[in-house]
């Protein structure tokens, strides 16, 4: 779903033209400066491969995702799609529009 969210936001426009652009956007993925360090797993690899040939797995307008709390919870005028473990992700209520 992380992907999906990396991929909605490339073809939003708003984060960069390119998937590395979104990824590196300052303050938006505070992992990738540990991309380096970190070893994929064959599920990893899966789970990208699939969201590139197939596209995203949530609806365009889901372009966020926090750890540990609800965007309701905290954000004005976001709203949650869907939980996976600890993971919240969710969209912008104008976005949806």
């Amino acid at each position: 779903a992380v992907a999906s969210v990396v991929i909605n936001r490339w073809l939003d426009g708003r984060w960069g033209s390119t998937i590395a652009r979104v990824i590196y956007s300052p303050y938006q993925f505070s992992p990738a400066g540990l991309i380096h360090k970190t070893t994929p797993t064959e599920t990893n690899y899966v789970a990208v491969d699939h969201i590139l040939k197939n596209g995203s797995i949530l609806p365009k307008y889901c372009l966020y995702f926090r750890s540990g709390y609800c965007f309701s919870d905290v954000w004005e005028g976001y709203a949650r799609y869907a939980q996976i473990d600890d993971m919240y992700f969710g969209y912008f209520t104008a976005d949806k529009e």
